[in-house]
């Protein structure tokens, strides 16, 4: 999803532009490569200094990570990996009069609430 065909060819691939679309999509996919992506193209947004993808990539990780919780929980991973994400990367993607204050119990309490909702 990263890449795309140059002029419809598939021997030559450029990165796909950093749009909403993308990130739905990989948000919507909401594996460990999906999330992976997504924090990556964070990290690009703020070096770029984007601040408008670098808020929107935050909510898109912060979604995946809903999804995903429940399926972490499962594995015995989430409160590690959540609070791993709560604590360094959502909050790189907060605006600057903001401050990401969930803890990774937090994070899950709410995927188990979003899962329990669907």
């Amino acid at each position: 999803m990263l890449f795309e065909p140059v002029g419809g060819i598939e021997v030559y691939w450029q990165r796909a532009k950093v749009t909403v679309v993308l990130m739905r999509k990989l948000e919507r996919i909401a594996s460990p490569d999906a999330l992976a992506a997504l924090t990556w193209l964070l990290r690009e947004a703020i070096v770029q200094g984007n601040r408008k993808n670098t808020e929107r990539l935050a909510r898109s990780i912060y979604t995946a990570l809903l999804i995903m919780g429940i399926e972490w929980q499962n594995r015995e991973l989430a409160e590690p990996l959540l609070k791993l994400f709560a604590q360094r990367i959502l909050p790189l993607g907060s605006p600057s009069h903001r401050r990401f204050c969930m803890s990774g119990q937090d994070m899950l309490e709410c995927s188990a609430a979003l899962n329990l909702i669907m």
